[in-house]
């Protein structure tokens, strides 16, 4: 058996916004979830400053997972912004313990997209979650009944479009939650559940249409 000690702190890898009004955060690993009174370190919002504190952090949550953090702000910004952490402010550790020893700084572009959840009220049952790791790395989170027929309950994230286009994805993977679960492309009139589009839609490993 080998192993290696972890002496190492984490690391402030990337910052992304969707929509300008949020910024999204990616760590090189999983951050501790002690709590420091009713918080947990990671979740401080006092503890970020973004564009050098000139635009406020309103609140912090956990993203898709414990190595990434989503910061909810009191005004916007633009591709360019910065964030930074600093150990005396925000004493960041990991799961080993080892505390991040100087300030970090990141800088983030602004995606220019909006992320919406088609259907109607209680379908999706929990709202869903559109979370950019760096610049060009989607993670999605969405429920809904289906992608199908006249009407469409998913997550949905997009940009308004005029005229001709083009555009290029990898889907790196999709959990299978049903055999029906569906990720892809979508072109549609309207965000409207019954709108007219035009999709390619890939289905998991196992399940339908694969």
């Amino acid at each position: 058996i080998h192993w290696k000690v972890d002496n190492d702190p984490p690391v402030l890898v990337s910052s992304a916004s969707v929509d300008g009004r949020s910024i999204d955060l990616c760590y090189n690993e999983p951050l501790d979830t002690n709590m420091v009174g009713s918080t947990p370190v990671a979740l401080d919002p006092f503890g970020y400053q973004v564009n050098g504190g000139a635009v406020g952090v309103a609140r912090v949550e956990w993203a898709l997972d414990h190595a990434s953090v989503i910061l909810f702000l009191d005004g916007a910004v633009q591709s360019g912004f910065t964030v930074s952490i600093s150990p005396a402010v925000l004493p960041i550790r990991d799961l080993a313990g080892n505390v991040i020893q100087s300030s970090q700084t990141v800088t983030g572009i602004v995606a220019g997209l909006v992320a919406v959840d088609l259907g109607a009220a209680g379908d999706p049952l929990d709202p869903g979650l559109t979370f950019l790791c760096g610049t060009n790395r989607i993670v999605m989170r969405g429920g809904g009944s289906d992608i199908w027929s006249t009407n469409d309950h998913c997550q949905f994230v997009f940009r308004e479009m005029d005229g001709d286009f083009d555009v290029r994805a990898r889907a790196e993977s999709i959990e299978q939650i049903n055999v029906w679960s569906k990720i892809g492309l979508m072109a549609r009139a309207s965000t409207n559940a019954g709108s007219r589009n035009v999709a390619l839609l890939l289905t998991p490993p196992g399940g339908q249409n694969t």
